[in-house]
């Protein structure tokens, strides 16, 4: 029998932050608060996802999209609906290429917004707000290779 090989494309572009102490659902968040950083993303939960396809193409693409946030606290709202939105533009102008050959994952995740200043001889992955967002990423990419990959 022939095994199908699954061929995963990752486009990272990462810019957020997360540190994994506690689970949270989308039910549980007030839209008009951001996630608590100490707080990690329950991926299972569907909501947390721009995308998460059923399994239909031989190949998987695991999309991060680019700081879209300018959330004034430096972090992006991932319960917020216009934060959302500005997310899904940026997937439907880069990402939705890639559907009609695989499928294309996309996780929400709380990016550093372009309202973070690093201090001097920082470097803007030095920042808490980066760093929660790279968290949320590699949470996000976790749970895709182990549920569905």
């Amino acid at each position: 029998m022939k095994q199908k090989l699954r061929v995963i494309l990752i486009l990272l572009v990462i810019y957020g932050v997360c540190t994994a102490i506690a689970s949270v659902s989308a039910e549980e968040v007030q839209s008009e608060d951001t996630l608590d950083s100490n707080m990690s993303i329950d991926y299972a939960d569907p909501s947390f996802w721009l995308s998460l396809p059923s399994i239909e193409k031989e190949v998987d693409v695991f999309y991060v999209y680019p700081t879209v946030s300018s959330n004034e606290n430096g972090s992006m709202n991932i319960t917020d609906d216009e934060e959302r939105s500005l997310a899904n533009c940026i997937f439907d102008a880069q990402a939705s290429i890639y559907e009609p050959y695989g499928n294309v994952f996309a996780p929400y995740y709380r990016q550093m917004s372009t309202a973070v200043n690093a201090g001097p001889g920082m470097l803007a992955t030095d920042t808490d707000e980066f760093k929660q967002g790279a968290a949320d990423v590699e949470e996000a990419f976790e749970y895709y290779i182990t549920t569905r990959n």
